[in-house]
């Protein structure tokens, strides 16, 4: 009887955060996974400021770029929205458009240039504090927020973006969700010049198998600590997190017109844009996702060939010296034996 061939584990694809520290030690090969994960996604953004497909196409590709950019310089680890990488590209995109007002303003979509005209004004509902709130969060928190309440994308997109294993992303979920309540809430408390909740949550936390379906059907309230006053808006606060978190963030949001675009738009194939040049300093750590193998030396160049070169490359200079002390003995030489 043949033995049975040995079944090898699939290995989850590396989330953002390990693709950009990889990046960060020099390997670009790897940053065509983030490019091809979130350009459909930047693009639909990019489309809402400028519909041309080559002006928006250019938006995305100095937003990716701009990334590659910081990750190469060590800065991703301190960007403020690192743990959210398509907030921060869709930012990048929004910032860029804007720029092109008032020299290009007529490649700019009309919605758009109406709102850069009249000075790219936050919504007036928004009194800053939901951003404020959001950006306490943790970037792990941030990102699931916002790839759950924003984005609408499936578990396993969010499981691949993040990280997080499957079977506990329903509970990463729920405490990011807690998270941005009891911040909301503490705000609320400063701003009313109330103490700041220091009350453990006592009420109990639902099952994760009953999130698996909808994280969001939990009642907000038992989010909240019972001792201390329900800020107004709060309770009902999940309901309107997906119209109201990206303007408070953005400023600029194309609502449901994104989330269609999103959809509509086939997988892209274009090679990102990359530095030529690697990262000024590498560093040396383990990526705990596969990351794919590394690229082989092209033909014709392998690395011992490589090395015989810089070895003749290094010896140049020294036969040189050497030919100069020759000729000038040889001169020395020459003039004696004529004075002689």
């Amino acid at each position: 009887m043949e033995p049975l061939p040995r079944l090898q584990r699939a290995r989850r694809p590396p989330s953002d955060r390990a693709l950009l520290r990889a990046v960060g030690d020099g390997r670009l090969d790897q940053f065509r996974h983030l490019y091809h994960r979130h350009y459909r996604a930047a693009y639909a953004y990019a489309v809402s400021c400028m519909p041309a497909p080559l002006d928006a196409h250019g938006l995305v590709r100095q937003a990716f770029k701009e990334v590659a950019d910081k990750a190469l310089s060590q800065q991703a680890l301190s960007t403020p929205y690192y743990g959210c990488l398509r907030q921060n590209l869709i930012d990048c995109i929004r910032r860029r458009a804007v720029a092109q007002f008032p020299k290009a303003a007529n490649s700019l979509s009309p919605a758009f240039r109406d709102w850069v005209a009249r000075g790219c004004l936050w919504p007036l509902a928004e009194d800053g504090q939901l951003a404020l709130a959001f950006s306490q969060l943790s970037p792990l928190s941030r990102c699931l927020v916002w790839h759950s309440l924003v984005e609408n994308d499936t578990l396993a997109v969010i499981s691949t973006i993040t990280g997080v294993e499957a079977g506990s992303l329903a509970q990463a979920q729920l405490h990011a969700r807690q998270s941005l309540h009891r911040a909301r809430a503490n705000l609320y408390l400063l701003r009313s010049e109330r103490p700041v909740c220091q009350h453990e949550n006592i009420l109990p936390v639902p099952r994760s198998e009953a999130l698996a379906a909808d994280w969001t059907a939990v009642a907000p309230r038992t989010f909240l600590c019972p001792e201390c006053p329900v800020p107004p808006g709060l309770v009902d606060l999940d309901l309107h997190l997906e119209a109201q978190l990206p303007p408070a963030l953005l400023g600029w949001w194309p609502g449901h017109a994104y989330l269609r675009a999103k959809e509509s738009l086939p997988p892209q194939a274009v090679a990102p844009p990359l530095r030529t040049t690697p990262a000024r300093h590498r560093r040396s750590r383990p990526i705990t996702a596969s990351l794919g193998p590394a690229v082989a030396p092209s033909r014709g160049h392998s690395p011992l060939t490589g090395r015989r070169r810089d070895a003749v490359m290094a010896a140049i200079p020294m036969l040189v010296v050497l030919l100069l002390i020759g000729v000038t003995t040889s001169v020395l030489v020459l003039s004696g034996s004529v004075q002689s």
